[in-house]
């Protein structure tokens, strides 16, 4: 197989080398057909000054002699034609044989425009006040007699056009070497990378400068996947260690207890159960919390839609989480301009796992005597809810990242308790109701969670 350089060379090339060898053929036949036509009307030229003549001859002399015009033969000699004078009944007066040409010049010699030996004569008439008074007959080896000069000249042109055929070649040869370095050796570094990056070298990056946008845009894609890459690596190796910890702590938590009670350490009561029960929840929420990842995973548009009343729902959420508000100190703000009829399709069920979700997670990570506020509001036919605390906040940089599943951010900011796919979870929800999330958030200040669904009127 080639590579893109010897392939690029060989198409430039071959396209030079053909439309030069079509323009040098056109530049040919084009200056053949003028430099023909050029040397017919040379032609044409003598042979109505050779008919002047003998009409001057004829204007003085009033007739015709054996020496009329006789002078004209030495031209005829040597430019290899034969000339024959004749009365008005075409007899011959005197002429020229067509044998002496060859005899005294050799045929060889002899340069015509195509094959030789066919000898070619033509009858001109010679008029006097208005009459035909002879002919001169006018013959030749050839239908178009040239000279040496025309001949040298003619290979001239022929020698011009072939030099010039061959410099262009030789300048599209350097050309096409250095236009294809110049397309082949970024594509050819960007390969290497990309060879690096599908062999686990995930820090390879493509370095090189262009100005050419396509391979620019291919250079910063294949950086974008790399970058992608090495960021799914990192969450593959941190989400193999979230998953251990977040399973193990609840079965160290179960057997260090356990352990404790048979060795008598710990008292079989309530309070020991209890301890035992809470473990045994938060192991059973991490496991109800990845059963339903897997099953939002494998629904793509398969929601029971019914009109769902978001301003109800919303409330009853908050009537359920009343007594973590008072107990945080919490000041709740709750506005809403939906009218009665304004709703959104979906699945209820679905919808209120993600309200619960944002709230529960607004009131975990908010500041004691912070705020929490809620909004619901309609605008061309959207119906938006935001969701806003002023809690601990989301750095900057793992926004981007925030709905990526068992991704928590900085782990010197986990102060409380979570799986890590909550979000994940109310994404995917929403995005099976054809909605959209976004989350506002500044470091220790404020988190924003809008979302957005269509507005359907309830009949």
């Amino acid at each position: 197989m080639r590579n893109i350089r010897t392939h690029l060379f060989l198409i430039m090339i071959l396209t030079v080398i053909f439309c030069i060898g079509v323009t040098g053929m056109i530049i040919n036949i084009s200056i053949s057909s003028h430099f023909k036509s050029y040397m017919e009307e040379s032609q044409k030229k003598r042979e109505d000054r050779i008919v002047a003549s003998f009409e001057s001859i004829y204007s003085k002399d009033k007739k015709w002699t054996t020496v009329s015009g006789i002078e004209l033969q030495h031209e005829a000699h040597m430019s290899n034609f034969c000339i024959s004078l004749l009365d008005d009944k075409k007899n011959m007066i005197w002429g020229m044989d067509p044998k002496l040409i060859t005899e005294t010049l050799g045929f060889d010699n002899m340069v015509v425009s195509n094959h030789k030996g066919d000898y070619v004569s033509k009858n001109l008439p010679i008029r006097y006040n208005g009459s035909v008074v002879g002919y001169v007959n006018i013959g030749q080896y050839s239908d178009l007699l040239l000279t040496q000069d025309d001949v040298d000249f003619s290979k001239k042109i022929n020698g011009s056009i072939v030099i010039a055929i061959t410099i262009s070649i030789v300048i599209g040869l350097a050309v096409s070497l250095v236009v294809g370095k110049q397309f082949s050796l970024p594509v050819r570094r960007i390969a290497e990378v990309s060879k690096k990056i599908a062999n686990g070298d995930l820090d390879a990056r493509a370095s090189y400068e262009t100005k050419i946008t396509e391979i620019r845009e291919l250079k910063e894609t294949i950086n974008d996947l790399a970058d992608k890459l090495n960021y799914q690596d990192d969450l593959r190796r941190r989400l193999i260690s979230d998953v251990s910890h977040e399973i193990r702590t609840p079965l160290n938590v179960l057997q260090n207890i356990i352990e404790a009670m048979i060795d008598g350490i710990y008292p079989i009561n309530n309070e020991t159960l209890e301890l035992i029960n809470s473990e045994v929840i938060r192991f059973g929420k991490l496991l109800n919390n990845m059963k339903s990842l897997t099953y939002i995973d494998e629904r793509t548009d398969n929601v029971d839609n019914k009109p769902v009343d978001l301003d109800i729902l919303i409330k009853n959420i908050l009537e359920y989480y009343k007594g973590e508000i008072d107990s945080k100190n919490l000041m709740l703000q709750y506005e809403n301009n939906l009218s009665d009829d304004d709703v959104v399709l979906g699945d209820e069920d679905m919808l209120k796992q993600v309200y619960i979700n944002l709230i529960s997670n607004a009131i975990k990570y908010n500041k004691t005597e912070g705020k929490l506020k809620v909004t619901l509001l309609e605008t061309r036919g959207i119906i938006r809810s935001t969701i806003e605390d002023t809690g601990i906040g989301i750095k900057k940089s793992d926004v981007p990242f925030i709905f990526e599943r068992f991704y928590r951010g900085d782990r010197s900011r986990e102060v409380t308790e979570g799986t890590g796919v909550g979000l994940t979870i109310s994404k995917k929800i929403v995005d099976l109701h054809k909605g959209s999330i976004k989350i506002e958030s500044e470091d220790g200040k404020f988190t924003r969670v809008v979302i957005e669904f269509n507005k359907i009127i309830k009949v």
